[in-house]
């Protein structure tokens, strides 16, 4: 009888412990949520200061700064390569379109809207958008108009998105 009480006692023992482990691993992944949002809000909230000087930011926390707006909205997001550059896959209910984002001083053309848009269709993908906080030379302008489900987004358009994030209304 002493026997069964001692494993009732060591299985309730190690019962609580695992529960204390849960609870912990648990305010553990809470903590890191808590920081990884943290870290999205202060990105772009910096975005939101920098207003219309995005081409300033290195690279990586252009692209950084890019997937949190937009896992922010509601995105699943995924970095890629997409012939010789990187690109963001989002989707969103079933939806899946290229992101391309291009942080630098100089207008995008119309030859590099058609590029990212042969590697769209060639994935099979539902759509298309570009960030450039260059802008978009009128040639760009006008090819996107023509194609369904390409969306071009200036440095000032991005900004706005980053404010509604930032400040909701």
């Amino acid at each position: 009888m002493s026997y069964l009480v001692i494993a009732v006692i060591v299985l309730v023992a190690l019962l609580s412990l695992i529960a204390i482990f849960g609870e912990a691993r648990e305010a553990i992944k809470t903590g890191q949520r808590r920081v990884h949002k943290a870290e999205k809000e202060r990105l772009i909230a910096n975005a939101v200061e920098m207003k219309c000087q995005l081409h300033k930011i290195d690279p990586a926390s252009f692209q950084k700064l890019v997937v949190n707006v937009y896992e922010e909205i509601g995105y699943r997001t995924k970095i890629l390569t997409v012939g010789k550059e990187e690109a963001i896959l989002l989707e969103q209910n079933g939806i899946y379109t290229l992101m391309a984002y291009k942080n630098h001083a100089w207008p995008i053309s119309r030859e590099t809207l058609e590029t990212l848009y042969y590697h769209k269709t060639k994935m099979g993908l539902d759509g298309m958008m570009v960030i450039s906080t260059g802008g978009f030379n009128v040639s760009a302008w006008e090819w996107s108009k023509d194609q369904q489900g390409v969306h071009l987004i200036n440095e000032e358009d991005f900004v706005d998105l980053c404010n509604e994030i930032a400040m909701p209304l």
